[in-house]
């Protein structure tokens, strides 16, 4: 399953990758949205790996490195991002501002590091 993980985080990045490279002349917003979108599948792996007990040491670090940087809420059916640092990835013009205040009925995702058994 963690494979599954990687390799859907590898296609997504690719796709990414190429889309950004292939267009030299793209309008912003679809940089902004690919950088935006990246760092969301990449939350999104974290919460169904952990939910699934598939992520390695490694990943559960990586994971929670990124969650001090970002909190995952869902808004509508839709996830989006809000920044908990000051560096901080711009959104697209059609998604609530990370920097913002959670919007209205917004539920959080919050990522919580397991304590090591004693």
């Amino acid at each position: 399953m963690a494979g599954l993980t990687a390799a859907a985080l590898g296609a997504l990045a690719a796709t990414a990758s190429a889309q950004a490279t292939d267009a030299p002349n793209a309008e912003p917003n679809t940089k902004v949205y690919l950088k935006y979108a990246a760092i969301r599948q990449q939350l999104l792996s974290c919460f169904s790996g952990r939910a699934y007990k598939v992520l390695s040491r490694q990943e559960v670090k990586d994971c929670g490195a990124l969650a001090k940087r970002y909190t995952l809420f869902q808004l509508v059916g839709e996830y989006y991002i809000h920044c908990n640092t000051s560096k901080c990835v711009a959104a697209p013009v059609t998604d609530p501002s990370p920097r913002g205040a959670y919007p209205d009925g917004a539920k959080l995702l919050r990522w919580r590091t397991p304590k090591p058994a004693t």
